[in-house]
C-alpha cells in the first residue's frame, strides 16, 4: 500500500513552524494525484489504526 501512496504524490507542503505550544510542531499535508491534499496528521493516524 505505501508504494502505491508515493506513487500518487503530486506535492508536499511543508507549513512554517509554530512554537506556541512550548515545542516545534510543522503542518506537513500532502496532495495526491485523483485525491487532492490530505493533511499527513489524518494518514499517520489511518496508519496507526485511529478512525475519524
Amino acid at each position: 500500500m505505501p508504494a502505491v501512496l508515493n506513487d500518487m504524490v503530486k506535492a508536499v507542503y511543508v507549513h512554517a513552524p509554530d512554537k506556541s505550544k512550548g515545542h516545534r510542531e510543522e503542518q506537513i499535508d500532502i496532495s495526491y494525484d485523483l485525491v487532492g491534499i490530505l493533511p499527513a496528521s489524518l494518514l499517520n493516524d489511518l496508519q496507526n489504526g485511529e478512525t475519524a
